[in-house]
Order: structure tokens, then C-alpha cells, then sequence
């Protein structure tokens, strides 16, 4: 019997501003998360029981046994984390991180599979988004792991943008450089194209 991409269990790593946003457009578009992650348990409880998941504050008990996990931290908490993040996973699960500030190579000697998984978006516990719009620049390291993100980010968006590898970085980088330095127009960036290489 083939499974739906709906049934992937996913774990979440992170419950601060868009791992919420993603978790619970996740869990409201029929994915099953099975565990949140956070090093503060009212943030892990609160992002749980928003999604019908169990929760922890230590990695060491983070279920080894989901398809997906989706790391959604501070890039300086990230990169230290990492080799704790990994550990004991299967290496058929896939490992994604949400920065658009890090580049997928990260992953490299740490986790067979991976990818980055990136919406670009400024996120609000506090605020809904509508992810239609939201793009998402989704990179892995084979093509069946591209195949596979970007069928969750079509389940979210029409938006999806499948990155070149290098490139990507050059354009989120300039991207959230212009938004950080100046206020712009509405829509301004949804015109932004990549194309896969």
C-alpha cells in the first residue's frame, strides 16, 4: 500500500517564530507531526499541543525514527547543535533546516540525507501568514529529496522556487539585505525566479 507524503512523520527541531507557522500549517494541510523540540518546555509544550505531538527538551530523547526533521533554530544554536541533532537518526531520514542564511553544505559528513527548506517569509508567533504567497527555496542533496520538499512546499504554496545550489545563497543573501536596509513595496520580490540546474 503506498503511503501519503501527508502520512511522513516529521520532527520538529525548534518552536520560535516559523517553526510555529510551519508546524501548524502543516498539521492544519493533514501531516502528521509526531514531535516538537525545544530547549524551553513551555515553547515545546505550547507548539505540541497546537499540533497533536509529543514534546521534549532533550535531544537525546528526540524520536529517532521519523522521515523528516525539520530544524528550525537561531543559526548559532544550529551549528552548535548539529552533531547532537544527527546523532542516533536513521540514515534514511531526511534532514532539513529552515536558515536562509546557511548553506545546505552544513549537512555535509553529518547526515546522508538533507536539504534546506526555506520559506521566505518574516514570521510572528502572534500573526497567521497565508503561506499561498510565501515562497519556498528548497535545495537537497539528491533529486529525490528535491522531489520529495517540494511536494510539502506544493501542499503549502503555489510559490515553490527549486534553487541552484550556489546561487541560492547569493540571492536570499541580497534579498534580506535589501529587506533589512530599506523598507520596499508590497510584492516587490514575488517576481524572483530560480531555476534548478
Amino acid at each position: 500500500m503506498k503511503r501519503s507524503i501527508e502520512d511522513t512523520p516529521i520532527v520538529f527541531i525548534g518552536a520560535g517564530n516559523l517553526a510555529t507557522n510551519l508546524a501548524k500549517v502543516l498539521y492544519r494541510k493533514g501531516f502528521r507531526i509526531v514531535q516538537v523540540y525545544s530547549r524551553t518546555e513551555e515553547s515545546a509544550r505550547e507548539l505540541a499541543q497546537k499540533v497533536e505531538a509529543e514534546y521534549t527538551t532533550s535531544l537525546e530523547e528526540v524520536n529517532p525514527y521519523a522521515k523528516l526533521y525539520i530544524i528550525s533554530l537561531k543559526d548559532s544554536a544550529f551549528a552548535e547543535l548539529l552533531p547532537a541533532i544527527v546523532a542516533g537518526k536513521r540514515k534514511e531520514a531526511l534532514m532539513v533546516h529552515t536558515a536562509g542564511s546557511i548553506p545546505m553544505s552544513i549537512w555535509e559528513g553529518h547526515a546522508s540525507h538533507y536539504g534546506v527548506f526555506y520559506p521566505m517569509q518574516t514570521f510572528s508567533k502572534q500573526r497567521e501568514v497565508d503561506f499561498k504567497e510565501i515562497p519556498f527555496f528548497i535545495e537537497a542533496s539528491s533529486t529525490e529529496d528535491a522531489a520529495f520538499l517540494k511536494a510539502i512546499a506544493s501542499a503549502l504554496t503555489s510559490a515553490q522556487r527549486l534553487a541552484a545550489r550556489a546561487f541560492i545563497w547569493l540571492l536570499c543573501s541580497h534579498a534580506i539585505s535589501l529587506i533589512t536596509c530599506m523598507p520596499l513595496p508590497p510584492n516587490c520580490l514575488r517576481n524572483i525566479t530560480c531555476r534548478s540546474t
